[in-house]
């Protein structure tokens, strides 16, 4: 059986189970300063190195490379609490366009804003909610910072594909590497996306119902990494 499609049999307890319920598993970078590498952390991984994917829930790691199916693309905005404040945030947007309380819209809220080199506070997430292969887990792997550019680039070639094809975007697959970037001292790992030839029709198919579940409202919050702002740099 497939480990996403459970029978309505199997269900028996969890009746009142619903999306807003459940904690999509990310797929996260391991950086050289991600909590999960410290021994002393309750999340500490062990032999989890830089540059390593590995699933934020079940603590699996799959090292270097993944390959994904994408389902949904979700867009968010997170202004997290300063750091060494107990972690949390003030303000969020699902859909990254409102939804918060300092401003009506995203666009206009100056938390948005680049402050002439400072970045902006408001934290910017593009995420693709996807099934990891070969077990077709359902996950989502998101990002944020400098590693937006790289989302840009896989949107881009996605949305052309599927104007060529007439296709939805879960008729290819994606190889997803961990490359060095940025320029010495300072370096960190990122996202190197290519694509790895098409679905079969069983994939499609579970990916098509998956697709039909996932509602923007009830998934963008969950598809945000953690307050762990050392995973991916800005």
């Amino acid at each position: 059986m497939n480990t996403i499609a459970i029978k309505a049999s199997d269900r028996l307890g969890l009746e009142n189970l619903n999306q807003s319920d459940l904690i999509l598993p990310r797929i996260k970078l391991c950086q050289s300063m991600t909590r999960e590498r410290s021994e002393t952390s309750p999340k500490h991984i062990e032999g989890l190195e830089e540059g390593d994917f590995f699933n934020s829930l079940t603590g699996e790691k799959y090292g270097k490379e993944i390959r994904i199916i994408p389902v949904h693309f979700v867009r968010s905005r997170i202004l997290f609490n300063e750091r060494g404040t107990g972690g949390g945030f003030r303000c969020s947007s699902r859909n990254g366009i409102d939804g918060g309380h300092y401003s009506k819209t995203c666009e206009t809220c100056l938390f948005s804003k680049w402050r002439e080199k400072d970045p902006p506070e408001c934290t910017e997430f593009k995420s693709l909610i996807g099934l990891l292969k070969p077990k077709l887990e359902r996950v989502v792997l998101s990002f944020h910072g400098s590693a937006i550019s790289v989302a840009n680039d896989w949107l881009t070639r996605m949305s052309n594909l599927m104007d060529a094809e007439d296709k939805p975007i879960f008729h290819h697959e994606y190889r997803i590497q961990s490359i060095l970037g940025g320029t010495s001292p300072q370096t960190y790992m990122t996202y190197s996306v290519q694509s790895a030839g098409t679905t079969v029709s069983e994939e499609e198919e579970l990916a098509r119902r998956i697709h039909g579940t996932v509602y923007q409202r009830t998934l963008a919050l969950e598809a945000a990494p953690e307050t762990d702002e050392t995973e991916v740099p800005f």
